[in-house]
């Protein structure tokens, strides 16, 4: 038996969608679910990051008008992190951050502070 090409395979499925809403309720709902699981467990680590910051930023002072740019800093470090980035690589990419956000005004030191508390990254070595 022959293997059909991928046009007529995707014709023959979409066919069967627009044809079937159950079929399309059944894909949708299995895709919806592992969506919401993977959405959740994002959402917690996110929320437990930031709680972390805010804590970390309370204890340093830091002005709460700037907690809005901090965080942003706290939540692409995160972001990397979900990515698997880790070790060297991650501290690589958080001397890039540090430098993208000391640009914007934010202090340094509370932001390798920051990397270090709630990351684990640790500071330069240097003077």
């Amino acid at each position: 038996m022959a293997l059909s090409d991928a046009p007529k395979r995707v014709e023959r499925w979409t066919r069967r969608v627009k044809d079937s809403p159950e079929v399309l309720s059944t894909v949708t709902t299995r895709l919806v679910d592992g969506m919401l699981t993977r959405f959740t467990a994002t959402t917690d680590q996110l929320v437990e990051m930031e709680d972390m910051a805010r804590g970390f930023l309370n204890g340093e002072g830091v002005a709460t008008i700037l907690y809005p740019f901090y965080f942003a800093f706290a939540r692409e470090l995160h972001k990397l992190q979900r990515r698997g980035i880790a070790g060297d690589s991650l501290a690589a990419e958080c001397r890039i951050l540090e430098a993208k956000w000391t640009s914007r005004g934010l202090t340094l030191l509370v932001l390798q502070d920051l990397a270090f508390t709630v990351f684990d990254i640790p500071k330069p070595a240097g003077p």
